[in-house]
């Protein structure tokens, strides 16, 4: 049977090719079906499967294998075949006149968009020059028609482009808004705003089909990161948004925890009567099942993913998957800088890891390449002296990695304290007896009771004082010996804080002033240096300007207070006794940093003498340049004006006429009758047209 069926086969082939005739085909499928039954049913749809397509769409022999196939259909009706021979003639039959398809609707697209879609999703690529060319032509995109959404259309085609295209199309659809960033500075801020939309709708409306959309959202969110686009803030607290969406602490579990209102647990809660007796291994196994102690939730902390949440269940852990692949994204940016920021989200994801009940093997591996990849990216930067304490902490239970969140929130929530005192004080609202640096428990108590007052309690506070003050009339005799009192010391306090207010005031400004200072230096200083190189550029001497001050890079040597009264004593005293003159010299000294030297030399030496009158022939054209322009505004002040604009003074060197006492100023006679002769500055410089007499007045007259 495969020998017939290879010739059948090869047959068919023939037939398409044209090499053997139509009929060679027709007539081995009309003598299978003679005889339709066994082997011949296999030939037969062997041959159809192999040329009865060609022979079906072919005019002349259409009629001839449409009728051929209608008696293998009706044979097929009448003997009662298997299954196999069934599914193989319908499978032939089909193959030769397949059923009419509906034709899906192509969805019909703007040529703009067309257009966009082709560049984001066919031509763009991780490489400058594709990232170089695709933003070229979305820059020419109709921008300022106000009809056509160019904005809209280029994030819509970027975030279809990174979901329905290939992996490294995130990296280079993050270039390419860098690269629009400062033409476009709208693509970013839409593009970022769509991403962040799209991770807040999937952390409220969880489902599984929408996990890989969210996956890329959050790639492409790292890569903005590594592209320059969006600044470490936002990663870091769109992370904490991530873990602690809908984990907020409820009022009522915070008023627990601070009033430590907790059952025990671990203890008997039944009574146990008086004749049973409890064996020693029952005792054991009460101590080893005793469950731990409750850990209240931090008064510095809004979250906790202790919380049960309907979107975020014990056993969903695709939060996880989030992060990690958001930290992932930004490992090539992690240096020792920004290792503080990454620790604390390591901590909030380990403390988040913890609370669920298991964790598959998948999100495991992922976890720990991600520490892994970290400590890496880590130690690739500059080598420090810390290098064992480099690597991130990985920690052990859920208390470890809850203790360093919490300790970490809490230097947050303090710093933000003083400064909210600060500037309240600064601000003339707040005393300044609550501003002072050293802040005490009570005035963190009040801090936090200020951060979380709401409108309802001033209110109440108001009306309480009200009370108050009505009481204090009634027995205002008793109170005013006491208050005489306060006054007192709140005055002897407040003078102290006001001194210390003033001294921090002080210091405040004149570190502005001194920063102040720096800048302009170090403006002027590098204004100094364009200007000299431009000017040695041009040619101006190849010099740099003179005017150019010295920049803050001379650091003089620490000298103790008994070599500095020396010095002052001997500061011009050379080496061998009598005067001297003192010159500074720069050397270089520890890690490339100059330094100054004093050297005094003998006025009698040769480098004494020069540099004196070097001095001495500049302070004497300074003394002559001072002395013509005070004359020169003497002159002014008597003339009433500007002196040398004065037509009547000014000597009129144009169009002047030729006289003979300026020829024979020029061109001096020998004798009274001799021609004139030519001054020596016109005369050429051997025989030719120049050699001969510029001039003479006696030729031509006789």
């Amino acid at each position: 049977i495969e020998s017939r069926l290879r010739t059948a086969r090869y047959i068919g082939e023939l037939t398409k090719f044209r090499v053997a005739p139509p009929i060679v085909a027709l007539r081995g499928i009309k003598r299978c079906l003679e005889d339709f039954s066994g082997y011949n049913i296999d030939v037969a749809c062997c041959l159809l499967e192999s040329c009865g397509r060609y022979l079906f769409r072919t005019k002349h022999t259409h009629k001839k294998i449409a009728e051929l196939i209608d008696t293998m259909m009706r044979l097929k009706k009448a003997k009662n075949l298997d299954e196999r021979s069934i599914a193989m003639i319908n499978s032939a039959f089909f193959m030769v006149n397949p059923p009419p398809q509906s034709s899906r609707p192509v969805k019909e697209v703007p040529p703009l968009e067309a257009y966009l879609r082709y560049l984001l999703a066919s031509i763009l690529e991780a490489d400058d020059k594709s990232v170089s060319f695709v933003s070229k032509q979305i820059q020419r995109l109709p921008w300022s028609d106000p009809s056509i959404d160019c904005g809209g259309l280029v994030c819509k085609y970027m975030l279809k482009a990174c979901r329905k295209g290939r992996y490294k199309t995130t990296k280079a659809v993050a270039s390419l808004v860098a690269n629009l960033k400062r033409s476009k500075p709208e693509v970013p801020s839409r593009l970022i705003d769509a991403i962040l939309e799209d991770i807040d709708w999937f952390l409220e409306n969880p489902n599984f089909r929408d996990n890989q959309r969210t996956i890329v959202c959050a790639r492409l969110f790292g890569e903005l990161y590594c592209s320059g686009v969006l600044p470490s803030s936002i990663i870091f607290e769109q992370i904490d948004h991530i873990l602690n969406f809908q984990h907020d602490i409820p009022d009522a579990l915070r008023y627990a925890s601070q009033n430590e209102m907790f059952t025990p647990r671990g203890k008997v809660s039944q009574t146990i009567l008086e004749d049973e007796e409890l064996e020693d291994g029952d005792e054991e196994n009460e101590k080893e099942n005793v469950e731990p102690e409750a850990v209240p939730v931090s008064r510095f902390s809004k979250y906790d993913p202790r919380v049960p949440c309907e979107t975020d269940p014990p056993m969903s852990v695709f939060r996880i998957k989030l992060v990690c692949t958001i930290l992932d994204a930004i490992s090539p940016q992690v240096t020792m800088s920004n290792k503080s920021k990454v620790d604390l989200a390591l901590a909030s994801l380990q403390r988040y890891l913890f609370t669920k009940t298991s964790l598959p093997s998948d999100v495991e591996f992922s976890v720990l390449d991600l520490f892994d990849t970290l400590d890496s990216q880590l130690k690739k930067g500059p080598s420090s002296k810390k290098k064992a304490q480099s690597a991130f902490h990985r920690h052990t239970n859920w208390l470890e990695a809850h203790n360093y969140v919490v300790a970490a929130e809490k230097a947050k929530y303090l710093d933000d304290a003083r400064t909210k005192t600060r500037l309240l004080a600064q601000a003339g609202i707040m005393g300044t007896e609550n501003a002072s640096g050293e802040m005490d428990d009570d005035l963190l108590d009040d801090d936090i009771g200020s951060v979380e007052m709401s409108d309802d309690d001033e209110g109440s506070s108001d009306g309480e004082s009200d009370d108050e003050s009505v009481g204090d009339s009634v027995d205002s005799s008793d109170k005013e010996v006491d208050a005489e009192d306060d006054d007192s010391e709140s005055d002897n306090e407040s003078e102290e804080s006001d001194d210390d207010d003033d001294f921090d005031h002080a210091a405040y400004m004149r570190q502005l002033q001194d920063e102040a200072f720096e800048s302009e230096l170090r403006k002027m200083t590098n204004e100094a240096l364009e200007k000299g190189k431009m000017s040695a550029r041009t040619g101006a001497g190849g010099k740099v300007s003179s005017q150019m001050p010295a920049a803050p890079q001379f650091i003089a040597k620490k000298s103790t207070a008994e070599e500095h009264d020396v010095g002052e004593n001997n500061m011009d005293v050379p080496f061998g006794g009598g005067e001297g003159m003192s010159f500074k010299l720069l050397k270089r000294g520890n890690k490339g940093k100059m330094e100054e030297k004093t050297l005094v030399v003998p006025k009698t030496t040769n480098l004494a003498r020069v540099a004196t009158k070097v001095d001495d022939e500049a302070a004497k054209e300074h003394d002559l340049l001072k002395a013509k322009v005070l004359q020169y505004e003497a002159d002014s002040a008597d003339a009433g004006g500007n002196v040398y604009l004065d037509e009547t003074k000014l000597e009129k060197n144009r169009n002047r006429k030729l006289t003979m006492e300026t020829l024979d100023k020029n061109f001096g006679k020998s004798k009274p009758e001799a021609p004139y002769k030519l001054s020596e500055r016109f005369r050429g410089r051997g025989p030719g047209r120049g050699g001969g007499r510029l001039f003479n007045p006696g030729r031509g007259r006789g």
